[in-house]
């Protein structure tokens, strides 16, 4: 029958963001402190969940999951704040079912997986697949080393908030099965609609029995950076009629109720001020082409260092 996993969840956490001095965030910050809930979710909400492993056979395995409750991959709409601008997380109800499969022979391993989402905003599902091969011993030693290849693809193309939506991944990872653990790893990440590039490594060692340290570092080679306009009215316009924003949505609301706000308070001349929340505006408008994901990462390359002690 294989094994069943159910799992009972009460209540629903928020994300953590990462605040205005953090790495891998936005050019404006998240509003942690005002999160939206849809109609169909809630805070208290009880959600659920459920998995179903078993083996087909002596090289195949395969995995089942149900979930239904609370995102926690937001949507964001903007608070038209221009003297205190923030995105502010919008939670919705989403119903998924997943699929694993995993084949195992000899150094070979190939894998898939796969998900598909219904949710009140949209429909998608999104999949990864990869292949690795291991090669062990390396030259007499007990050094293996594995080259990983892997492709993912997001149904929702340029609209899928993550910039992990049409990419392909290689890499590799060096086990030198000591006493230590010591593991390192690179991967090289590629983008071929927008040649956006990111490479990374890791490296992971116990330098005592009870003291571990690891290494982490990210650089992005290759970001691009999305055209922008001259005047808030200019910005304005493209935000009216980018695809994330139909008529009918809030957000869409939203910024034809700033802009008539800000006619009635100021006139319609300031909306070719350029000193005006320019800066702000054309932040945002970075945010709406969703094109290039990497290229409104504010802060990305990095090197993390982490020590962990075990009593």
């Amino acid at each position: 029958w294989g094994i069943f996993d159910f799992y009972l969840l009460l209540g629903f956490r928020e994300r953590t963001f990462p605040g205005p001095d953090g790495r891998l965030r936005t050019p404006i910050p998240v509003d942690t402190d005002n999160p939206e809930y849809s109609r169909e979710a809630g805070q208290r909400d009880i959600d659920w969940a459920v998995r179903w492993q078993r083996p087909l056979n002596d090289y195949v395995e395969m995995g089942l999951s149900l979930f239904s409750g609370v995102d926690r991959e937001p949507w964001y709409s903007f608070n038209f704040d221009l003297n205190n601008p923030m995105l502010i997380p919008n939670y919705h109800h989403k119903d998924q079912v997943g699929l694993e499969l995993e084949y195992l022979y000899e150094g070979w391993a190939v894998k898939f997986e796969a998900i598909g989402v219904r949710s009140e905003r949209e429909h998608y599902w999104a999949a990864v697949t990869g292949v690795e091969y291991s090669f062990y011993g390396i030259m007499g030693t007990d050094l293996d080393f594995t080259l990983i290849n892997e492709f993912m693809k997001d149904s929702r193309d340029d609209l899928a908030p993550g910039y992990l939506e049409h990419d392909f991944g290689v890499g590799g990872r060096f086990s030198f099965n000591d006493e230590f653990d010591t593991t390192m790893q690179g991967g090289f990440l590629w983008d071929p609609d927008t040649e956006e590039k990111v490479l990374s490594f890791e490296f992971e060692r116990r330098l005592y029995s009870d003291l571990k340290i690891e290494i982490q570092a990210v650089t992005v080679l290759e970001r691009g950076t999305p055209p922008v306009d001259d005047t808030n009215v200019e910005i304005i316009s493209d935000l009216l009629q980018s695809q994330l924003f139909g008529d009918d949505s809030v957000t869409y609301n939203q910024v034809v109720d700033f802009l008539l706000g800000l006619i009635e308070e100021d006139g319609i001349g300031i909306l070719f001020d350029p000193e005006y929340g320019l800066n702000v505006l054309q932040q945002f408008q970075k945010l709406s082409d969703t094109s290039r994901k990497i290229s409104v990462i504010e802060s990305d390359d990095y090197v993390q260092v982490k020590l962990t002690y075990y009593y």
